[in-house]
């Protein structure tokens, strides 16, 4: 006899019955999965192990995502793909989440599909958030944490939104991509910061230039950091340790809305 065995990542196998109850790894994705015990011990209760009797009709009950009949024996729901041992184990709201996922279907695709659609969006997103976030922070400094709030949050939620499209789920393996992103974005954002500060003084060089020659962007960055670039009320121009602090700060809100977006928007427990 044999035992049906369904991974996570969607595989179906089949191994002998003598390693039921034991755990061993996916032949797709090398996840581990444990081997359904059930399933032999109703052969055994019965007496019978003729290989010529047709087996018995396995025994039913609902998925808890989407409501659909399966066997009792799966582990993945054969409707909306959701792995039935974490379902298990999720409260209410996320299952309404994971029910809701799948009656509007499973976007199709891969993790390499994902991280390919992730990052392409993503970097997309830098230029365009990186651009306006440089000027509108040049002319209006004093709407920085808003502009930096607004800036992490779509370097956040847009490549997380295109994994999810892509079939990318995994926080594990989206975080370090949204991280990349993000930190991309930041360094663009200060070459094109500067472009725009010392485009106002009539001698700006290329913001490609600034990018490929980060010793003379972090002259620079120190050079308008000694003498200030706006003040309170006219008066002296914030500059030295204060802005830095400044700059710190806006680093760290940047960072914290990114995950933040990142985080609701990539969930391990749903489908895909």
């Amino acid at each position: 006899m044999s035992i049906n065995v369904g991974c996570a990542c969607g595989k179906q196998f089949r191994v002998k019955d003598e390693h039921a109850g034991r755990k061993g790894k996916c032949p797709a994705c090398g996840e581990v999965v444990e081997i359904p015990r059930a399933a032999v011990n109703a052969i055994e209760a019965s007496g019978d192990m003729d290989l010529a009797t047709p087996a018995a009709k396995p025994r039913q009950t609902t998925c808890p995502a989407c409501g659909g009949t399966i066997s009792s024996f799966a582990m993945i729901c054969e409707h909306c793909k959701t792995n039935l041992k974490q379902a298990a184990g999720l409260p209410a709201k996320k299952r309404a989440s994971a029910a809701k996922q799948s009656r509007v279907g499973t976007a199709p695709g891969s993790p390499a599909l994902g991280i390919a659609l992730g990052l392409g969006a993503g970097l997309a997103s830098a230029f365009a958030c990186a651009w306006a976030y440089a000027y509108i922070d040049l002319f209006f400094p004093f709407w920085s944490i808003l502009i930096t709030l607004a800036f992490g949050g779509v370097m956040g939620f847009v490549p997380s939104v295109a994994m999810v499209a892509g079939g990318l789920r995994s926080r594990k393996i989206g975080f370090p991509i949204v991280a990349i992103i993000v930190a991309f974005g930041y360094w663009l954002t200060w070459a094109m910061w500067i472009h725009a500060v010392l485009s106002r003084k009539g001698n700006a060089p290329d913001v490609s230039y600034l990018l490929t020659h980060p010793s003379d962007m972090n002259t620079l960055i120190r050079l308008i950091n000694e003498a200030g670039i706006w003040s309170y009320g006219g008066g002296e121009a914030v500059h030295g340790g204060t802005l830095t602090l400044v700059w710190i700060g806006e680093a760290i809100i940047l960072l914290g809305a990114a995950i933040t977006a990142a985080w609701s928007t990539l969930d391990d427990n749903l489908p895909g």
